[in-house]
């Protein structure tokens, strides 16, 4: 399993529609994504980048239990 991070979960969007995403996130922005054998796991994170705003990406702590 991966666990990634902090891509804001596209921070601005609308509609399914992605206006803003941080540099560097690529097509994975939120939840779980299954590449070859391996699960992936993208927080939206809490914090912003760029705008100082979210709209339609709510924050999020994740929390896994082992």
């Amino acid at each position: 399993m991966i666990l990634s991070g902090l891509t804001h979960g596209g921070q601005i969007t609308f509609l399914g529609k992605k206006f803003f995403k941080p540099k560097g996130s690529g097509n994975y922005l939120r939840g779980w994504y299954r590449i070859n054998n391996l699960r992936m796991y993208v927080s939206k994170g809490i914090g912003t980048s760029g705008p100082p705003f979210r709209l339609g990406s709510r924050a999020e702590a994740t929390i896994f239990y082992i």
